[in-house]
């Protein structure tokens, strides 16, 4: 869940709103607290890896890597620094006295991630605040073809007069040397789980 996702949830329902790291094949690995954008570890029953992106390294805290998990209790099919396919990053606890770390950030799938001109890696995050700038816009998706060269598919009923400017924004995100081009579309695809990307890399597969 996005930080604007949140704050909208928790404005329009009036209750505090905590967000769950969960994936299908372990259960549920971690979950904010109230008042906490971080996410406690079930440590008691994961062990909890971030490595970088391209090697089995691990990271420092705050830098982005792949979350590798390795399932404490799963007797049926053992599961020993499993690869989840996401990525995300460490942070200390200063509230805790055995300074156990957090997950400070859950950056969705490393397969769908966009690369800025520079190699450096987009916060898939930046993605979604577009997603507000740009209200008239129903569907948007950002699509990474080559190091340089970046498709935006913009879905909106009404004459979408921000162009220029959703192109000037993601290129200042991306980089100013980029390529980018805008395609207009009826309707983007949505996954059989009835999601939809928001972000497609067919550079780096």
């Amino acid at each position: 869940m996005s930080p604007e996702v949140k704050s909208k949830m928790e404005y329009y329902f009036k209750a505090p709103t905590v967000s769950r790291y969960s994936n299908v094949e372990n259960g549920i690995i971690a979950q904010q607290m109230p008042n906490d954008n971080a996410f406690r570890i079930n440590w008691a029953s994961y062990v909890v890896e971030i490595l970088d992106l391209e090697s089995d390294v691990p990271v420092p805290n705050g830098t982005i890597g792949r979350i590798i998990i390795t399932d404490l209790y799963n007797l049926a099919t053992p599961m020993i620094r499993y690869d989840t396919g996401d990525i995300g990053a460490f942070v200390n606890d200063e509230n805790s006295t055995d300074n156990i770390p957090k997950l400070e950030s859950i950056q969705g799938r490393k397969m769908d991630a966009l690369y800025k001109t520079n190699g450096d890696m987009l916060n898939p995050f930046t993605m979604h605040a577009y997603v507000y700038d740009f209200p008239e816009i129903k569907q948007l998706q950002f699509i990474q073809h080559k190091e340089k060269k970046y498709e935006i598919k913009v879905n909106t009923n009404v004459m979408f007069e921000g162009e220029s400017l959703l192109i000037e924004n993601f290129k200042n995100d991306i980089g100013t040397d980029a390529h980018v081009d805008i395609q207009y579309v009826d309707e983007i695809p949505s996954l059989k789980s009835g999601k939809r990307k928001i972000s497609v890399n067919l550079y780096k597969q």
